[in-house]
């Protein structure tokens, strides 16, 4: 600005000279602009000094308080609680592995080398487009023990391949065989001794820095003594789902989570024998009247897919499901707009990550990102309670050599629903403290029990119940 002074009363003095020396009005125009440019140029030397000395400064101190305006929106607060709130950085596990970079470089290649998608025609725009251009992403742990290690490689390697999606792996071991011996599109974030809400934070965290690449259209969760048997569960099913039933958060059946949640009278959403009592009540109150897809459906439907060979569930017979006001998290999937949605609930003291699942879709259905659905026709296996009845094919082939000798040959498949008490007691008074948090926080009570509230079915999936009576 100062130089523009410069030049620009330069430029007029020229002209007014110019003019001058033929015409005697143009002179005296230009004696009055000399007097008056006189008695101004001090205050214009005076601005001149003062942007070029401390303009730079003036704009820098400007610049630092754009952090502190977005933090004044409720997002951003939340997103700087978690800058303020994260360790220094997980460990490097890969070599010269800055925290976030190698899955970033990995899926940069990746996108490189992935054939070009071709469209026909229109496409209806849906965030839960299970085939559309965007990249999905996978975090699964925290890994400990040797078997959670081989059923980590065993998932990723059979449901979350290379070419659709990143992953990043996570452990509180430092010997843990995952760090070396992982999946080669997987990025490890390993830190001593951390639990798993910390672990999400920071994961998170990575993920609003856009370490993890920007166009990631759903994020999983799966937690590390979770089995997605091959036969039994399939991530493209489960996409389907989401974006058939237009959900923003879905879950599979799971076996091994025991019969109640919380210390609510209702069945866990996610347990096996769920779809039948929810049919049995639906029926008792009547609501097959209102709801067209239940007629011709016995209420007492047999949809214990649990007690079954598990080669005969999957979704390979059944694509149906239920509308839930929450469902426990052991094998979760987001849509990305959903999982932002999601970690506006993430409280630095929840160390365990326990009850987001019962805040979830009172906190986003405000925002039309509520709904949440549980796959009737796919099912997990929860190690620490159930295993499937046979191994699954090539599981052997992902327990490293390192582990062999504490997940012997002899590993006994077909264990059934050792329903774990242990740590309960601690369970619930985290999730307490973490309830009473988001009602001081949002105003917002977060469901005490879970339930169904409709049904997600389509013709295939009626005569498929019809069926079972």
């Amino acid at each position: 600005m100062g130089a523009e002074g410069r030049s620009g009363g330069g430029g007029n003095g020229g002209y007014g000279s110019g003019n001058g020396s033929g015409n005697g009005s143009d002179g005296g125009f230009c004696k009055s602009f000399a007097a008056w440019a006189r008695r101004l140029w001090p205050v214009v030397l005076f601005i001149d000094i003062v942007l070029v000395c401390f303009g730079p400064a003036m704009m820098f101190h400007m610049g630092d308080h754009a952090p502190a305006l977005r933090a004044s929106h409720p997002h951003h607060r939340q997103e700087s609680a978690l800058h303020r709130a994260a360790p220094a950085g997980p460990a490097a596990v890969n070599p010269g592995y800055k925290h976030g970079d190698g899955l970033l470089q990995h899926q940069q290649k990746h996108k490189a080398a992935a054939p070009a998608v071709t469209r026909k025609g229109p496409r209806k725009a849906s965030s839960s487009a299970p085939h559309d251009e965007k990249r999905n992403i996978v975090v699964l742990g925290a890994v400990g023990r040797p078997l959670s290690a081989a059923v980590v490689r065993y998932n990723v390697i059979h449901h979350f391949p290379a070419e659709s999606w990143d992953c990043v792996l996570l452990t509180y071991k430092k010997e843990s065989s995952i760090i070396e011996d992982k999946p080669e599109h997987c990025v490890v974030i390993s830190r001593t001794e951390e639990h798993l809400g910390g672990f999400i934070r920071l994961f998170h965290e990575s993920l609003l820095a856009g370490r993890y690449g920007e166009e990631h259209g759903h994020v999983a969760l799966v937690l590390d003594d979770v089995l997605l048997d091959e036969r039994t569960f399939s991530s493209d099913e489960m996409l389907r789902f989401m974006a058939h039933h237009d959900l923003h958060a879905a879950t599979p059946l799971v076996n091994g989570v025991g019969a109640k949640w919380g210390r609510g009278e209702s069945m866990n959403e996610v347990h096996p024998d769920r779809l039948g009592e929810a049919l049995r009540n639906a029926h008792a109150a009547g609501s097959e009247k209102a709801s067209p897809e239940l007629r011709g459906i016995p209420a007492d439907a047999d949809a214990s897919y649990a007690r079954r060979e598990a080669a005969a569930v999957a979704g390979k017979r059944y694509h149906g499901g239920r509308l839930v006001n929450a469902a426990e998290v052991f094998a979760t999937f987001y849509t990305r707009e959903a999982w932002g949605c999601l970690a506006e609930l993430f409280f630095e003291e929840n160390t365990i990550f326990h009850g987001y699942d019962a805040c979830f879709s009172v906190h986003c259905a405000p925002k039309k990102l509520g709904r949440v659905g549980v796959h009737d026709g796919l099912m997990a296996y929860h190690m620490e309670n159930a295993v499937p009845e046979t191994e699954p094919p090539g599981f052997r082939d992902h327990v490293a050599a390192a582990d062999r000798r504490r997940v012997p040959e002899n590993f006994i498949w077909g264990l059934w629903d050792h329903a774990a008490k242990k740590g309960i007691r601690k369970k619930w008074a985290e999730k307490s403290r973490f309830f009473s948090w988001v009602h001081r926080t949002y105003h917002q009570k977060c469901a005490s029990a879970s339930r169904t509230i409709g049904f997600l079915l389509d013709k295939g999936s009626r005569s498929w119940l019809g069926a079972q009576g």
